[in-house]
């Protein structure tokens, strides 16, 4: 399970989630152009790194070991839970929860780029 985010409105015939929308505009940032570099292979590569990055916070975040045992249950596949139970009960334990996101985003976005100038 990934944490995704449809908070963007619709851009195209395909939803967009803030995490398509942060890594699209990473790999502008990063130097890349999306009219001749394939996007799609690009964030097929970034996206693994970025969801467990995001998800490494976040259970570092949690603050018991009960709440990282709960998290543990929520990635179990096998548990019929909904990604709104996953994201309610994250917000309920992770103190301002989305800017604390943010904050994980902006961290990534910071090494992303700084490693980018060394390729």
């Amino acid at each position: 399970m990934l944490l995704s985010f449809s908070r963007y409105p619709m851009t195209s015939p395909v939803e967009m989630t803030d995490d398509e929308q942060f890594m699209n505009e990473l790999l502008m940032a990063a130097g890349f152009d999306p009219e001749e570099d394939d996007f799609e292979l690009l964030k097929l590569d970034l996206e693994p790194i970025l969801a467990e990055r995001v998800m490494l916070k976040v259970y570092d975040a949690l603050p018991t070991d009960a709440d990282r045992a709960r998290f543990d249950e929520f990635m179990d596949e096998a548990n019929p839970f909904s990604e709104e139970e996953f994201m309610k009960f994250l917000q309920s334990k992770i103190p301002d929860f989305d800017e604390f996101m943010a904050q994980v985003h902006l961290e990534f976005q910071e090494e992303y780029l700084e490693v980018m100038k060394e390729v």
